[in-house]
């Protein structure tokens, strides 16, 4: 009697997280991603497993939201809630925006890394006006193709924030923490961020939403210098 062959076989490792394993796999004969949501043995089993599906779900959902609104996301092929597992597409011909901005900072190609800034922005900003965070911006968490798309992933992070107050807040902070990884990463980038900031402002259609959220951001910069300087 023949069985029927596994969803996914030839499973590699590729990095793992504080939340998660990444794995290279195929399924059904495509190459794709495998992400594998760690057991939280600290937490009673079953509150354990409601949380990490209630995360799941809402990973899901947002990954499919975004592309919903017209933002490059990874494909989903299946999801085992019992196995914490996600299966995705994977962009192999992709590099991270991390790597290729290190690469045109090389080569010295400022209007590449400004049209590649727009990029970034307009796309953030489209994802922030439907109230959606992504959670961990950073470059590493983008990925641009052969043919110049832009990817947002990792998604486990995200959220929709319903509240306008708690949106603005997040929206900025969301925004901050981009800001800080690129001048932690990627020195040498002059003007990077805010091009980044000047194509997410003119992405963003609700003026009052854009004017809040700047204000908001402002305040939330201040509050992290403060932090720096007390050390």
């Amino acid at each position: 009697m023949e069985t029927a062959p596994p969803v996914y076989s030839n499973i590699e490792l590729i990095c793992q997280g504080a939340e998660a394993r990444l794995f290279r796999c195929l399924y059904f004969g495509r190459r794709a991603i495998l992400k594998e949501r760690f057991v939280k043995t600290y937490r009673h089993p079953d509150l354990d497993s409601a949380i990490t599906v209630q995360r799941l779900k809402g990973e899901v959902r947002l990954l499919t939201r975004a592309k919903q609104l017209g933002i490059h996301t990874p494909s989903i092929y299946h999801i085992d809630w019992t196995r914490r597992t996600i299966v995705m597409e994977d962009l192999n011909d992709a590099r991270t925006v991390k790597s290729v901005i290190d690469t045109l900072i090389q080569e010295q190609n400022t209007v590449k890394l400004e049209e590649l800034a727009q990029q970034i922005g307009a796309t953030i900003g489209r994802l922030h006006q439907a109230q959606i965070v992504h959670g961990d911006l950073t470059t590493s968490n983008m990925l641009l193709t052969e043919n110049g798309q832009l990817y947002l992933i990792d998604f486990g992070l995200s959220a929709y924030i319903p509240n306008k107050t708690q949106m603005l807040e997040a929206l900025a902070v969301d925004l901050y923490v981009l800001e800080r990884a690129i001048i932690c990463t990627h020195q040498k980038a002059k003007h990077f961020f805010s091009n980044i900031l000047m194509a997410y402002k003119s992405s963003i259609s609700d003026e009052k939403q854009r004017t809040l959220t700047m204000n908001k951001y402002e305040e939330v910069r201040s509050r992290g210098r403060k932090r720096s300087m007390v050390g």
